[in-house]
């Protein structure tokens, strides 16, 4: 790949995904902040019918869910459930 290549690549837009979800669950890890949020709000976008933000705090959880419900205008989707994937209790008691 040349400079040029890679230099036009910053700034040609992808293609948004569409793909239909309905019926789906998805579960997201570390929704509450970045890139885990914006795909939990994608998820919630593509119609799933449960998106399960899994989370270590459960208020920021809350939090990443109302703001989600804000942005997208669809409530009762998202649920917010506590996981700590450095403990193992908490991921049995997860599954």
């Amino acid at each position: 790949m040349s400079f040029w290549e890679s230099l036009r690549g910053q700034f040609v837009t992808l293609p948004y995904p569409e793909q239909d979800c309905t019926g789906r669950v998805v579960i997201v890890t570390g929704s509450n902040t970045g890139l885990g949020l914006e795909a939990a709000r994608h998820f919630v976008r593509l119609n799933a019918s449960k998106v399960i933000l899994a989370c270590r705090n459960v208020d920021k959880g809350e939090a990443a869910k109302k703001d989600i419900e804000e942005s997208t205008g669809r409530r009762h989707v998202a649920q917010v459930w506590h996981l700590d994937l450095c403990s193992y209790e908490s991921v049995k008691s997860f599954v």
